[in-house]
């Protein structure tokens, strides 16, 4: 018996990882891959997770945690990402445009309506009443006029206009109770009647 051969000791390799630690560390390779927002193929939450692509596929709870993410078929290609680079880049330089554009023109319309109100009040300073009282017998023939006017373009072209001199005579724009904010009041009235 001493003579016997002696089987080698059996080696125990590492034990069987837990089905549920397998489970939180696919989850979380998911959620940090969603995070990144670029697409992601099932190799990577196998790197990410540190368990195989092929135990992922094998066991069919983490295969139901993975789903269709990851597929080959959701991979936007090299082109496609490119594409999306380009335009997004493209709209982001458009927006700066659009931005300094619209900065000029509402600094050019700060001047405009501060021409405006100091031509109003530099009319009102020197006017004198026999000029208004003229103005005001003139205005029927000049409503006459706006009249014509109005029926010559049609109500539709009458309302764009409407819309277009609003944007620069609204009494909104003028301090309240000025000769400025009368005046557009009034002239929007008679625009809104001659439409109407």
């Amino acid at each position: 018996m001493a003579n016997a051969i002696q089987q080698p000791s059996r080696i125990c390799g590492p034990k069987p990882e837990l089905q549920s630690s397998r489970t939180s560390r696919v989850s979380q390779a998911l959620t940090d891959l969603r995070k990144s927002g670029a697409p992601f193929t099932i190799q990577d939450v196998a790197d990410r997770s540190g368990i195989s692509r092929a135990t992922l596929y094998r066991n069919d709870e983490l295969r139901k945690i993975v789903g269709a993410q990851g597929d080959p078929d959701r991979i936007a290609g090299r082109m496609a990402e490119h594409r999306l680079h380009s335009k997004n880049e493209e709209l982001r330089q458009e927006i700066r445009e659009l931005r300094g554009r619209l900065k000029d023109t509402e600094a050019a319309y700060d001047r405009v309506r501060e021409k405006l109100i100091a031509a109003e009040d530099l009319n009102r300073r020197q006017a004198p009443v026999s000029s208004n009282t003229q103005s005001l017998k003139d205005l029927p023939s000049t409503v006459r006029s706006l009249q014509t006017v109005a029926k010559n373009l049609g109500p539709e072209k009458c309302r764009t206009a409407r819309r277009q001199i609003a944007r620069v005579v609204h009494p909104d724009l003028f301090p309240a109770n000025s000769a400025a904010y009368e005046l557009a009041s009034e002239l929007l009235k008679t625009l809104n009647a001659l439409i109407e």
